[in-house]
């Protein structure tokens, strides 16, 4: 059973919505989460710290049991190398421009754009602009942690 994902926007803060009852949410410190009495946690972003984990690609995480959110902000021309990883990833375009090669295809995307991105897809990106952007990771990424 898929359960829902809430996000509310409330003066450039991102609020996340975790219904995930009895389950155990972690934001990488315990900073700014508090949980209900359903067991949903409520998470305010900018009370977690950011991480630069590639020049130029800065990251605050939210990990659940089974998924991990990354919220990036990318500096203008950051370039991410080739990679790949197991995990499954969607890659959703908030804000700016960004170029993505997923196995070989190159595109260009911006705001409103989803990447789906296969578990042991090489990919690589370069930000034209700066971006915003959300991935969501399956399973967890725990060199994120």
């Amino acid at each position: 059973m898929a359960l829902p994902v809430f996000q509310i926007r409330f003066r450039s803060t991102f609020f996340l919505f975790f219904p995930f009852y009895g389950t155990e949410v972690s934001d990488s410190g315990g900073r700014g989460e508090r949980k209900g009495e359903t067991g949903m946690s409520f998470i305010n972003l900018s009370d977690i710290e950011e991480r630069e984990i590639v020049k130029g690609f800065r990251a605050r995480f939210v990990h659940t049991d089974h998924m991990t959110f990354a919220y990036w902000s990318v500096t203008a021309g950051a370039q991410l190398p080739d990679h790949a990883h197991p995990h499954e990833q969607v890659a959703n375009i908030i804000r700016g421009r960004f170029e993505i090669t997923v196995d070989g295809e190159t595109q260009m995307i911006e705001a409103g754009a989803v990447v789906v991105i296969p578990s042991g897809a090489k990919h690589r990106g370069r930000a034209l602009t700066d971006c915003f952007i959300l991935d969501v990771f399956s399973p967890v990424r725990e060199d994120y942690r």
